[in-house]
């Protein structure tokens, strides 16, 4: 599919490797040794790549090992480096600390969370240097607060329960989105304000920084006074809730821009640290890494990073992933988002009616859907093909 927008991702490079288990080990030399015992003086180096191919002719073990070295080499040369994960720390911390010496945004916040790619440990080398922040904020009696179906298919929160004034309630005792938004804008702009707004992280660096509101996000860019990248973290506003006949404690309303007459009481269900605990294989963050990868690579630019970590949990595959290894994870995401594709809804993970896909057209899918049937076609092949090359599997994520 074209892509006017298109841009090649950057990618970081290093040796490839593989990291074995013992029995994996065990196995090898045992075939090895099986091998060379009889005739050693007919066998290739142990440096050959057909040397390889005859230890894995014999062993299911190693059938598919090119395939998913390949894809352990391709996720992680596009795979984020962790390298400003301590600035992003130190920033963070600078400015949720500097938040608090409002008595009122103290009053109400509780924790700050990283989420979203970064968080997860599945952000691509292009986007490094971006990250996403909960602030969590807790009203008084929290637990009074009930959820209300919205004309979006989103929810609405009512107050009225609440014994407090509060300065994001309209009128009408609902959590206004509007009211939320301009009551923290006016936080970060009363800082901004009041505070030369630079952090010294290290020694010799030192990031100056600004604010924007950017939708639904508080932006807060970090500019270093070196050649070092500039940082991007959105702060996002997360009402703690309790969720009826859920067997998690509380649960985050997060403000979702939607049009239309009730769209300044819509809301979306998230639970940021359960979410993450949920995406700790390391061969799902792979297989995620790779979809990214391959969404960009076909031009599929509506879908998200979201719509995927949504799709992973809605779909269970955080539980496949526990018995399967990188291949097949991979090859299952990219199985259900074609599916999600074609049926033109793919569910919200905490949210079977809400629709992910509701803003993208049909045409637009329709074209999504040639597109991974037929990477889906190919791909789910690629485990029994032996004489796979590493530019022939490439040539799918680049």
């Amino acid at each position: 599919m074209e892509n006017d927008d298109y841009q090649p991702l950057l990618r970081r490079r290093r040796n490839s490797y593989l990291k074995w288990t013992a029995s994996k080990v065990l196995e090898f030399l045992e075939l090895v040794l099986d091998l060379v015992k009889d005739v050693p003086e007919s066998l290739e180096e142990p440096t050959a790549q057909k040397f390889y191919a005859k230890v894995m002719e014999r062993s299911y073990t190693f059938k598919d090992l090119n395939y998913v070295c390949y894809l352990e080499d391709i996720a992680y040369d596009y795979s984020d480096t962790g390298e400003y994960w301590p600035s992003f720390k130190a920033i963070k911390e600078h400015v949720v600390q500097r938040l608090n010496y409002d008595n009122e945004f103290r009053f109400y916040f509780k924790d700050s969370i990283p989420f979203g790619p970064a968080a997860h440990g599945t952000q691509l080398y292009g986007d490094r240097g971006k990250f996403s922040v909960t602030l969590e904020l807790e009203i008084p009696h929290y637990k009074e607060i009930a959820l209300y179906g919205n004309n979006d298919e989103y929810l609405k929160l009512c107050v009225e329960n609440v014994p407090h004034n509060l300065p994001m309630e309209d009128d009408c005792h609902y959590i206004n989105r509007w009211f939320l938004q301009q009551w923290l804008k006016d936080k970060f702009l009363d800082l901004f304000k009041s505070s030369n707004m630079s952090v010294k992280v290290s020694y010799c660096q030192t990031f100056s920084l600004s604010y924007q509101l950017r939708g639904m996000r508080h932006t807060i860019f970090a500019k270093p006074n070196s050649d070092s990248k500039e940082l991007i973290i959105d702060f996002v506003p997360a009402i703690k809730v309790v969720k009826q006949d859920s067997s998690i404690d509380f649960w985050h309303a997060i403000p979702k821009l939607m049009p239309g007459s009730q769209a300044n009481y819509s809301f979306m269900m998230s639970n940021t640290r359960y979410e993450k605990t949920l995406l700790e294989d390391n061969d799902l963050k792979n297989a995620m890494i790779l979809m990214q990868l391959l969404c960009h690579a076909k031009g599929l630019t509506k879908i998200r990073y979201y719509h995927l970590m949504n799709l992973v949990l809605a779909k269970r595959i955080d539980f496949f992933a526990t018995e399967h290894s990188l291949q097949y994870i991979f090859v299952e995401i990219l199985r259900e988002l074609y599916n999600a594709i074609n049926d033109e809804h793919l569910p919200h993970c905490w949210d079977d009616d809400i629709n992910l896909l509701s803003n993208i057209s049909s045409k637009v899918l329709s074209d999504y859907e040639i597109i991974l049937d037929k990477a889906y076609d190919t791909l789910s092949t690629y485990s029994d093909q032996e004489n796979l090359s590493y530019d022939r599997c490439l040539s799918h994520f680049e």
